[in-house]
């Protein structure tokens, strides 16, 4: 039975209809969900990332049962914390947890009670973010920019400047160079090209998220001077990078080194897709912001004319596969969303709203799981095969659609896209 009571947003970004639909959804995804039975405790695919998803669905209804399961999901968080061999990462292990604790503290669903528990894991995490940064190893979701997010979040709460601090100067060291030398090319971990350099361009993994987080620390005034030389860095290597013999997308997927000649006299196929972790999206994030912090006219403009390509597709061109946040509907509708609240440009509403009304164009309707959405599943048997399935996730399953609809069906913020450097 339908239990919400039709909380229309106020400023009629979508029509009722459109609104009624999302929340009957919303609450569908939920029932699926309470079905579940999770075991990893990460972030973007665990405990953690569900515990989120309560924590909002809780402020956005007012239903205390909500308030119970967050409780109840994030008891379960502290007991894998004392009992379970859990990794740094943000991804999937104590930092992103730690994120979620500081984050629900952040938005008054939670007290003081836990505090504690943040102050233990700040020595795990600092000493994960170390041993990240012996690696080499920046990356957003699995690397030092990772622990970034975290400590950007405690901020309100902890004085987070030394390790913030860090955290750029080691970007700066290992981009200094400027050039195709530059240790912010990064090492393949899977698929076809495994164990090859390549410049990355998604906000999830590559050159995207350094502009990104290095405009953050530029804008709360961490190491202003070194943060804006890292800001002019990356943007040279993304205008570097750019398609100029493509008209369908202005960033590739990613540049292998051993490509970069057949790349820059247009002989391969370099399109990406729309959504948030490759590609266009994602870029025109972290140019916009760029822009903002280094008050740069000319890079927010030509992050809006990105914008405004992507809203012209369509869903026979947009390369979207699934709703997940990652790589498909939810962070899609979700940037545009974004894009619309920074300029006011009634193209980005409507691009929200085209994908809002194809979100059942995604689902299989004899499919009770995960409310009929499928997803890329990992084949154990084999690699190479494809198979799809039911995901529940914050980053790959339908949690991830649930949270980037709750601003449309309820008139809520949502913070919580601070994980994903989409907050513009």
């Amino acid at each position: 039975m339908f239990k919400y009571m039709n909380t229309y947003m106020q400023d009629m970004l979508l029509s009722e209809n459109q609104v009624t639909k999302l929340q009957i959804l919303i609450d569908e995804i939920e029932q699926s969900v309470s079905k579940q039975a999770f075991e990893a405790t990460g972030i973007l695919s665990g405990k953690a990332g569900i515990t989120i998803f309560y924590a909002y669905l809780f402020l956005a209804t007012q239903i205390a049962v909500y308030q119970e399961k967050m409780e109840q999901f994030l008891d379960s968080l502290i007991d894998d914390l004392n009992h379970k061999p859990l990794e740094g990462r943000f991804s999937s292990g104590i930092t992103g947890v730690g994120w979620t604790i500081q984050h629900l503290r952040n938005i008054q669903v939670i007290g003081e009670e836990y505090d504690e528990v943040l102050n233990e894991l700040d020595i795990l995490i600092d000493q994960a973010c170390i041993q990240f940064i012996s690696y080499k190893d920046f990356d957003l979701l699995h690397g030092y920019m990772g622990s970034g997010l975290y400590y950007l979040e405690r901020m309100p709460r902890k004085d987070s400047n030394r390790e913030l601090e860090t955290i750029i100067e080691e970007l700066l060291k290992s981009g200094s160079t400027g050039s195709f030398s530059s240790d912010w090319s990064v090492i393949k971990y899977w698929g076809a090209n495994k164990g090859k350099s390549t410049y990355n361009m998604g906000l999830a993994h590559g050159i995207p998220s350094i502009l990104n987080f290095a405009s953050k620390t530029f804008l709360i005034g961490i190491q202003k001077e070194k943060s804006a030389q890292i800001i002019e860095l990356a943007m040279n290597l993304c205008e570097t990078l750019q398609n100029y013999n493509t008209g369908n997308s202005y960033f590739p997927y990613e540049v292998l080194g051993e490509n970069f000649n057949m790349f820059f006299t247009g002989r391969m196929s370099t399109a990406s897709r729309l959504g948030w972790c490759h590609g266009d999206m994602g870029v025109a994030c972290s140019i916009y912001r760029a822009g903002t912090a280094l008050g740069n006219e000319q890079w927010r403009k030509f992050a809006i004319e990105i914008m405004e390509k992507a809203a012209s597709k369509r869903l026979h061109n947009a390369g979207l596969e699934d709703v997940g946040f990652c790589h498909g509907l939810a962070s899609t509708l979700h940037i545009f969303y974004r894009f619309y609240q920074a300029t006011g440009l009634a193209v980005f509403r409507e691009a929200m709203s085209y994908w809002v009304d194809h979100i059942p164009s995604f689902q299989k309707s004899d499919l009770k799981e995960s409310c009929g959405f499928l997803f890329r599943k990992s084949n154990t048997n084999d690699a190479s095969r494809i198979i799809l399935g039911p995901k529940w996730s914050l980053l790959e399953g339908v949690v991830g659609l649930a949270l980037a609809l709750m601003p449309h069906a309820y008139n809520i913020e949502s913070t919580w896209d601070r994980i994903y450097l989409t907050d513009i």
